[in-house]
């Protein structure tokens, strides 16, 4: 987390003040201002809830993918870069608070919650990443979590989450890599 607040502070304080006026800016600060609102409550929610803290991650997931939907490219660094790994990250976040909730109250077995879940992540991560091409640190965020679960399913000799994670982590960065290729494609720089 240390690096991905580090890096929303930083933009926050570029957006403050270098593009306090900026449309483009105007647009996304609500939803992030929520997202954030959230997160400095979500450690206490989710001690005393499991159930709450798995709601509340995912309204900070959904805040934040809304805020990077309304993040451009004119500043990418400041803007779209951190908006984007935060968002990636909270999506991957309640992926895993998801699988811990639904197996930890019997609602399923871990092994099925944990495929269900993992699926979810799997789907959002590349809709989001098809809907905001150039928003790499996105599926940057997402996949770190993913080739986690790669590791983890290696460790565990879970052929099936292995399988799916790296499915996952491939879809995605095929992804962002055909948004990358699409400009050079149709002539533009």
């Amino acid at each position: 987390w240390g690096i991905i607040y580090l890096w929303l502070v930083l933009g926050s304080l570029y957006g403050l003040f270098r593009a306090r006026k900026s449309d483009a800016w105007r647009a996304m600060r609500p939803p992030l201002f929520i997202a954030l609102l959230i997160g400095t409550a979500w450690l206490s929610i989710a001690t005393a809830s499991a159930i709450w803290g798995t709601i509340t991650l995912f309204m900070m997931a959904a805040a934040a993918i809304h805020a990077l939907l309304r993040t451009t490219s004119d500043d990418w660094a400041w803007q779209t870069g951190p908006v984007g790994l935060f968002a990636g990250w909270l999506t991957a976040a309640s992926g895993v608070s998801l699988a811990v909730t639904l197996s930890g109250f019997g609602v399923m077995d871990p092994s099925p919650a944990a495929l269900l879940a993992l699926s979810a992540v799997i789907v959002v991560a590349v809709t989001v990443s098809a809907a905001r091409p150039g928003a790499w640190t996105y599926a940057l965020g997402a996949g770190w979590a993913l080739f986690g679960v790669c590791v983890t399913g290696v460790e565990q000799g879970s052929i099936i989450t292995l399988a799916l994670a790296a499915l996952g982590l491939v879809a995605v960065a095929a992804t962002v890599l055909r948004d990358l290729r699409k400009p050079t494609e149709q002539g533009r720089p």
